[in-house]
């Protein structure tokens, strides 16, 4: 399924860019960023449920290690980038990847006003 969100993603930035020799870590970067949103908003929602230790994982350098964990996990899984898909059809469903970032964006955006402050 993952694989399918960065074909995706390399379709939508692919018809924006035709050209750039960069659309790998375009969709790379933007996967690892919605990735951290989605794990950051399950970390919000288990601070609004009042789990004790949730309320550590907030902290800057817990977040900055994920942030790079994250990033480091995305360009192993899609090491070989464009060679991946050299069978496959690039056309496929590029809808998917906007819709899983406004997603991604949206549900963060919800669970964050949920709560009133991070002390």
């Amino acid at each position: 399924m993952y694989s399918v969100l960065y074909e995706s993603m390399l379709t939508w930035y692919g018809r924006r860019r035709p050209k750039s020799p960069y659309l790998h870590w375009y969709a790379v970067i933007t996967l690892t960023v919605l990735g951290f949103l989605n794990i950051g908003s399950i970390v919000e929602l288990l601070v609004y449920c009042d789990f004790w230790w949730a309320r550590r994982l907030i902290a800057w350098p817990v977040a900055v290690t994920v942030l790079i964990g994250l990033l480091l996990l995305h360009l192993l899984y899609f090491y070989r980038g464009l060679a991946l898909l050299a069978q496959r059809s690039l056309a496929r469903a590029p809808w998917i990847a906007p819709m899983y970032g406004l997603l991604s964006v949206g549900i963060f955006a919800y669970i964050n006003a949920l709560l009133p402050s991070h002390s």
